[in-house]
């Protein structure tokens, strides 16, 4: 009952996202919250109904987990404040796949002897979710791309990027048979390699890159057959693409120079000007990649000028919303002095809440993908 309560709820709130993120391309505070309130407080029953306090406690720790992860990417500029609070409504009310649509239409598929559609028992759904929305917008942005190919510039990229794309899925594909083959021939256990994992926070720096990659990289391969390999390279192949199309997208139809003098209140900057020690400074804005660098290198005062930047603010990513009237005085007053090129970076906004209602949906028919095949299931 609890799973299917857990579904319902949260179909009617993305859906309810989903029509507001396309026609206003905003998520409304009361749908979010009202997501969080009523997860804590299912959870808060399924604890006094089944005596047990788990189903709150996983409930109260991935929505404090998930809310400091998005917080840290809205800081960063790579979501915008609605994201944050959906997917923290989302963590209250799924700390695991409820599964519903999988265990109800009776979903079933087996290769090699394994079941492949099955949730798993660990709290992983999230993170599928985070990487199953990121993969879900890919299309969208890939098919961007597709239509400023009539600039030869554009073409040339284009064709470079694709061809990158393709050398990296199969130096993946090569790695993940090279994986496989050895974890076969020295029948290395999936929980040795999580004690890897474990004791690699603990070492210096370069040495625990090379143990948490190796040991990452071999529980995802440890739940690969040799009959899946095929499958998993075609995967590859098409998540390459995606993310390289993703990439040229945003650099040629997502984002764009526009003339401050010519600022409006609903451009979306897309870098970080503003006023620190007296001077006029641009930033670019951080990358997915520098934030997980940041955490994996512990570096914590990266994550914490990540979070609160220095300076007076006149334009900054974060602000999904826009710039607004008395930051565009403060920069077209700059421009005027010869303060600042007459110039900024805007980029366009995609509505994020369509692809999470997909990947939602998605996970819950097919279950939690290779986080579940054998060893955590």
């Amino acid at each position: 009952m609890f799973p299917l309560v857990s579904f319902l709820l949260s179909i009617v709130g993305l859906s309810i996202s989903t029509y507001t993120d396309f026609k206003e391309r905003i998520i409304p505070d009361w749908v979010s919250y009202g997501m969080i309130v009523l997860g804590l407080s299912l959870a808060a029953y399924e604890s006094y109904f089944t005596q047990s306090i788990s189903p709150l406690a996983w409930s109260a720790v991935l929505t404090i987990a998930v809310f400091i992860l998005a917080y840290i990417f809205w800081r960063a500029g790579a979501w915008a404040g609605g994201d944050v609070k959906l997917f923290t409504g989302l963590a209250a009310l799924n700390p695991f796949n409820p599964f519903v649509l999988g265990s109800f239409f009776h979903f079933s598929f087996v290769f090699g002897g394994r079941e492949l559609i099955v949730a798993s028992t660990l709290p992983f759904f999230m993170l599928n979710l985070f990487m199953g929305s990121v993969i879900a917008l890919m299309p969208y942005s890939a098919f961007l791309a597709f239509t400023v190919l009539n600039h030869k510039s554009h073409r040339k990229e284009f064709v470079q990027i694709t061809r990158d794309a393709f050398l990296r899925a199969l130096e993946w594909g090569l790695l993940i048979v090279l994986f496989t083959h050895v974890l076969n021939q020295l029948s290395v256990s999936p929980l040795f390699l999580i004690l890897v994992l474990l004791a690699a926070g603990f070492v210096p720096g370069v040495i625990r890159k090379g143990l948490a990659f190796l040991s990452v990289f071999g529980i995802l391969t440890s739940a690969i057959s040799w009959g899946l390999i095929p499958s998993v390279l075609g995967v590859l192949l098409l998540v390459n693409f995606l993310l390289a199309w993703y990439g040229f997208a945003q650099r040629h139809v997502l984002s764009a120079r526009k003339k401050i003098s010519d600022l409006q209140d609903w451009d979306i900057p897309g870098e970080w000007i503003g006023l620190k020690d007296g001077k006029v400074v641009r930033e670019r804005s951080v990358s997915f990649k520098t934030i997980i660098k940041a955490g994996m290198d512990r570096d914590l005062g990266t994550i914490m000028r990540i979070i609160h930047p220095s300076g007076e603010s006149w334009a900054d990513p974060r602000q999904a919303a826009g710039v607004y009237p008395d930051q565009i005085a403060k920069l077209q007053h700059a421009v005027k002095e010869g303060l600042l090129d007459d110039t900024i970076k805007v980029k366009a906004s995609a509505p994020f809440a369509p692809a999470v209602l997909l990947a939602y949906v998605l996970l819950n028919a097919l279950g939690d993908g290779p986080l579940a095949w054998g060893w955590v299931s």
